[in-house]
Order: C-alpha cells, then sequence, then structure tokens
C-alpha cells in the first residue's frame, strides 16, 4: 500500500492487489456450485441458455478423453513453449461453449481442482465498460485487459447476480488499482481466490477456461492479447499450483496455422453430428410413432445439417416451434421447404455468411485440395467449411490433408 500525506488528509493512491480485492470486494463469498457434492451445475455457466442447450443430448465427442489431457497437461512443467494451451477448432456454430461448458461441469466432479470458467460473449458487455474505464483511468491497454479477466472471474467465482454490479465497483475504485505487471497481477489473483475456494475444497490445481476469446481480441484490436493470460498462467507456477488454459475461438487454430512458439493442444470437435441420432433423440424426442417412411426423410434432412451443432439445433427449434412432432409423419415438399427458409432465415440473422466461390466449390465436389487464401481462411472462420486438425504449424499450407477432407455445410 501506497499513502501520501498531505498536510492533516491522508491520501490512498495505490493498492496492492490483495487490499484492492478487499476494497472493492468486501464478504465476498464463494458460488455454491464449488461446494462439493453440488449436483445443479447451472450456475456459473458460460453459455447463455444453459438450462435449454444442456438439455439437447451430447453427441459424438469424446468427453472422457478431452478430460484425461486436461490432467496429463496439468502435470506437465511450467515453459513458456512446451507448456500447451488448449483450443477448440471449429468455425461460428460449431459447437465450442458446449464443450467448454461440458469441461467445466466434469471438473467441478473432482474437489481437488478448481474450474475457473469466464466467457467474452456478447452478454458479457465487452466494449462499453473497457471504453469507459480508458476514458476514466489513462490505464494501458494491457492492464485494462487484465482488469477485463480479472472482473470475469470474479463473476464466476463469487455470488453476484449481475456482471454489471462487479463492473459498477471496479469503475469506481480503478485509481486503486495495482501499478504491476498484468501478468503478476493475474498470478496473485488465481493464488487469492485459491485461498478462498479452499474453504470448501481442496484446491491443487486451476483449470482457466476462456470461452469466445477472440471477440475480447478484436476490442483491442490486438489477436495476441490474451498472451498476458497464457503467460500468467504457464509460463512459471503460481506457488504450488498446477495450472492449464483452455480457450475457445482461437482463430489461429482454425485453419492450423499459430503465430506463437507455444504448443496447441486441440479439443476434438466432432467433424458431424451422426444423422441417426440427430433424428432419433432431436427430430424425434416427442414422438416416438414416426414410420420408417418419414424417418428416412428426417434422416435425409439431418445430413444435410449435421456439419455443425447450430445447424441441427435450429432446424430442431423448428419442429418443436411449430409443433411438428404431430405431423412428421405426414413430410412433404413444403415441410422441407419450410425447414429449409426457417433455417436460412435464421443463419442470416445471426451471421454474416456468403457463398464460396465456384473455384473453391469444383475443388470440394471433385475432392480436390483448397488452398489457404483469405477467401477460404474467412470461410472456415463462418463455418461454411469445416474443418478437423491435429497439427499446427507457423507455416502456411494447404486446407485439406488427404486423412482430413473438408465438409461444407
Amino acid at each position: 500500500m501506497t499513502i501520501i500525506l498531505l498536510d492533516c488528509f491522508c491520501v490512498l493512491y495505490s493498492l496492492d492487489l490483495r487490499s484492492w480485492i478487499e476494497l472493492v470486494f468486501p464478504g465476498r463469498q464463494i458460488r455454491k456450485v464449488f461446494f462439493p457434492g453440488v449436483l445443479n451445475k447451472t450456475e456459473g455457466s458460460i453459455i447463455p441458455n444453459p438450462k435449454y442447450d444442456m438439455d439437447i443430448p451430447l453427441m459424438n465427442y469424446n468427453l472422457s478423453k478431452d478430460i484425461n489431457t486436461i490432467y496429463e497437461e496439468l502435470s506437465a512443467p511450467p515453459s513458456p513453449t512446451t507448456k500447451k494451451v488448449f483450443a477448440t477448432v471449429r468455425g461460428q456454430g460449431g459447437g465450442k461453449s458446449r464443450i467448454l461448458e461440458e469441461i467445466r461441469r466434469k471438473l467441478l466432479d473432482d474437489d481437488t481442482l478448481l474450474p475457473i470458467a469466464i466467457t467474452c460473449n456478447a452478454f458479457s458487455g465487452v466494449g462499453s465498460f473497457e471504453d469507459d474505464w480508458l476514458e476514466k483511468s489513462g490505464l494501458q491497454y494491457g492492464t485494462l485487459y487484465t482488469i477485463s479477466i480479472i472482473s470475469r472471474m470474479v463473476f464466476a467465482l463469487y455470488e453476484f447476480d449481475n456482471f454489471e454490479t462487479i463492473i459498477s465497483k471496479i469503475t469506481k475504485n480503478l485509481q486503486y488499482f495495482p501499478e504491476i505487471i498484468p501478468s503478476a497481477v493475474i498470478r496473485e489473483f488465481v493464488e487469492i481466490a485459491v485461498e478462498d475456494v479452499r474453504l470448501v475444497r481442496n484446491v491443487t490445481d486451476v483449470v482457466v477456461i476462456l470461452d469466445e476469446s477472440k471477440v475480447l481480441a478484436m476490442h483491442y484490436n490486438n489477436s495476441n492479447i490474451h498472451n498476458i493470460l497464457r503467460s500468467a498462467l504457464l509460463d512459471t507456477q503460481i506457488g504450488t499450483l498446477r495450472c492449464t488454459m483452455l480457450m475457445s475461438a482461437l482463430e489461429s487454430a482454425q485453419i492450423g496455422n499459430t503465430e506463437s512458439n507455444r504448443g496447441i493442444s486441440p479439443l476434438h470437435l466432432p467433424e458431424k453430428l451422426d444423422e441417426n441420432e440427430i433424428v432419433h433423440k432431436l427430430f424425434m424426442k416427442k414422438n416416438e410413432e414416426v414410420d420408417i417412411s418419414s424417418q428416412y426423410k428426417l434422416k435425409l434432412i439431418a445430413s444435410l445439417v449435421s456439419n455443425l451443432p447450430r445447424t441441427v439445433q435450429i432446424s430442431m427449434n423448428f419442429i418443436e416451434k411449430y409443433n411438428i412432432p404431430n405431423k412428421l409423419n405426414s413430410i412433404n415438399a413444403a415441410f422441407v421447404n419450410n425447414i429449409f427458409e426457417y433455417l436460412l432465415n435464421e443463419i442470416g440473422e445471426r451471421y454474416n455468411t456468403f457463398i464460396p466461390s465456384v473455384e473453391i466449390m469444383y475443388k470440394l465436389v471433385y475432392d480436390l485440395k483448397v488452398p489457404l487464401n483469405e477467401e477460404s481462411k474467412l470461410l472456415i472462420i463462418q463455418s461454411i467449411l469445416t474443418n478437423n486438425l491435429d497439427d499446427f504449424s507457423s507455416e502456411m499450407v494447404y486446407l485439406q490433408p488427404n486423412d482430413h477432407p473438408f465438409s461444407v455445410i
């Protein structure tokens, strides 16, 4: 703590982080979801509609395999290069947030592990309050980013009804924020959080889950801004804690190219969902008495939307919204036209998409290699093309290796 004495007045202008946390968040209480044995894990979810989205069956994803890999990486020694970061390898609508939420919930079952899941999605108010902080404080971007990350961690860990309350408290106390390097702030906050959580959990390991990371990177116009967080968690050990990190929307991972020397361990989302499971678990879940002919028609529809969980979900919404379950035995041309018209309208409202060029469509139809260029990269990010990658390199390569063909929606 630093104090300046002016006559009889005491002016506090800088605090260490622990004192700042106590000033801004006195009497903070750990969320109930971290208490051992809690069955309802909706609290602290990183997806906007957890009660609805998590009721949809998880299909074609090997959760236990990725959980085992996460534990293996926790054991890897800290390093600026060899300590890997986990990343999802799909574009928009590919199920990234759902998978990270599944991992968060599974990790909560381990009393020795603290999953800190944060999101930068549109519901978290990225932009407005951070611009306000910049205007009021004059702090550097690295420090503002760090405060933004800590604010999300506070919301993930402690009992607050809404994120805006946290932002308001921080805004009122920006002038007292510690003047130390950003990565050191994050490291110290993790230690403070673990001390708090150890009142209810025997924490030895920490997994930070960062969803929609690209949104924050775009706001700061710096694709590598999250290196502050990665370095804080992975470069050197935080006390006696073992740490690792998972990221969603890592842009380089979508095309297999990386600007960092740090290794990437991909979280393998399914290339496509099983058509039979889509039909029986989603389309027919409220109506089991569907004749074989209609089931076949539903399977054909499912095969056209199975590349992306989002398009599957939209199609399922159409069936539920228009009470179609009672009409699945009368599928005709009008039904097919209506479901795809609904699908295209929903996609158009959510995403900015465009049709691939004739050149790329030709290569896809005839199973030829697609070159890495600005168009193909944009198509992957928008999930017009979907891919599955295992290897990442600083070298630009063709996007369609022989053993990992593209799919197109």
